[in-house]
């Protein structure tokens, strides 16, 4: 492909996503449909850009799913704090944990019993599906009129959701591509989460420390020494064997609470050296930038890896099948969360329907649908029915929404 329609088609990635996401924003669309479809006309349908397996596209998998993978994590961990979840973390991660596991198990078991598909297989499918968007949910539920704790609770899960979304398949997928065995899953798994956790921690304090000692030099470029940082612990967790995708989420999660902590405890010599407060508020701001272009990519390019050949009745109907299971699970759990519901009878049911229909399927799931191509797994069907259950549970949360939240109707004057 020339360098010069890679620059454009780049440019043109940035520019559409943004008029999309403007115009279907007001009229609460996720803007994920249309980059999709778009991804599926210019590549399976037109064949503007070859999608084939010696192709561009196909090449640049593994680099282009790795880059969504630790922009996503970092962009979560940077933005989840845990002090204002005082009031709703209990409920909420119970909700949470309860909704995750058991839309993940019931959508591995309609996999599994109903599809024939193999045990393993069917939980890296089921569990990859098995949490709401953590950039679709965010923009829906702040421009509800929700409370406040309801608010919090839906952004907290969509949030937390994402880590066992993509953790849990990532480590079957290293089982079954032959990375561990299960002799060894315990070390394995210990390793793993522990090696992980302490490479993300010790990334973050070591960076923290770089930015304040040199903070005369380092606040104009903090934003983009601290991606580069983050990259820097992706390469280095995947060299050690470790979970690249939690590293990076525990680097995010460290490095924006205790930069911001450290602040509030100045008397502390060892915290006072890591004090960098306005500097995380402004690379929260602009890492909103580039997971914006990276979603809006990757979502393009989902659509560009669809292949129309695989699209049949089987493929479908289970697409679909998934989907309205994941639905039908929400809807049993969403009672957890009603004590934060408003007291208002009317609010309380918008709360409510917006809850069950907060159930849009994103960039997390998008990534999981990529892993198997890197790890040489192949798994017939399973990008086109991530693909499907994405479109699906899209259309299921924009119409869903759409009914249940409608404006109060101000009484006519003189009613009373």
């Amino acid at each position: 492909m020339p360098v010069s329609i890679v620059f454009i088609f780049f440019a043109g990635v940035a520019f559409l996503g943004f008029a999309i996401n403007a115009l279907f924003d007001r009229i609460k669309i996720s803007y994920i449909l249309p980059l999709m479809l778009i991804g599926v006309l210019v590549g399976p349908v037109l064949h503007v850009i070859d999608v084939g397996p010696a192709g561009t596209v196909s090449q640049l998998s593994p680099y282009i799913t790795a880059i969504a993978i630790a922009f996503i994590l970092f962009d979560v961990g940077i933005n989840m704090n845990f002090s204002s979840l005082g009031r709703v973390i209990g409920r909420a991660s119970k909700f949470t944990f309860v909704t995750q596991v058991a839309t993940g198990i019931l959508l591995s078991l309609v996999v599994w019993y109903v599809f024939k598909w193999q045990f393993m297989l069917s939980l890296i499918l089921g569990f990859g599906l098995s949490g709401p968007s953590s950039l679709i949910i965010p923009a829906i539920v702040n421009r509800a009129r929700m409370s406040k704790d309801m608010k919090t609770s839906l952004i907290y899960e969509s949030v937390t959701s994402d880590i066992l979304q993509l953790i849990v398949p990532l480590v079957l997928l290293a089982l079954v591509a032959g990375t561990s065995t299960g002799s060894s899953i315990g070390p394995f798994l210990f390793t793993l989460l522990f090696g992980s956790v302490v490479l993300g921690v010790a990334s973050a304090l070591f960076w923290l420390y770089l930015l304040k000692r040199f903070e005369k030099y380092s606040t104009e470029y903090s934003w983009m020494l601290t991606i580069s940082m983050t990259i820097a612990t992706y390469g280095v967790a995947t060299q050690l064997g470790l979970n690249a995708a939690l590293a990076v989420f525990i680097f995010g999660l460290a490095f924006a609470n205790i930069g911001l902590m450290s602040a509030k405890k100045r008397g502390v010599w060892f915290l006072s050296k890591l004090s960098f407060p306005k500097n995380v508020v402004y690379i929260r701001k602009y890492q909103k930038e580039i997971v914006f272009f990276t979603s809006a990519f990757f979502f393009i390019y989902i659509g560009l890896l669809f292949t129309l050949s695989n699209l049949n009745y089987p493929i479908v109907g289970m697409a679909l099948a998934l989907s309205l299971v994941a639905m039908l699970v929400r809807m049993a759990t969403v009672r957890i969360l009603k004590p934060l519901m408003s007291q208002d009878k009317y609010e309380q049911n918008v709360e409510h329907g917006v809850a069950e229909f907060s159930m849009a399927r994103g960039l997390a799931a998008a990534v999981i649908a990529t892993a198997p191509i890197i790890l040489g797994v192949q798994i017939t069907g399973f990008l086109d029915i991530v693909f499907l259950v994405i479109l699906f549970t899209n259309v299921i949360s924009t119409v869903g929404i759409s009914i249940k939240y409608k404006p109060r109707v101000a009484p006519a004057p003189g009613v009373a």
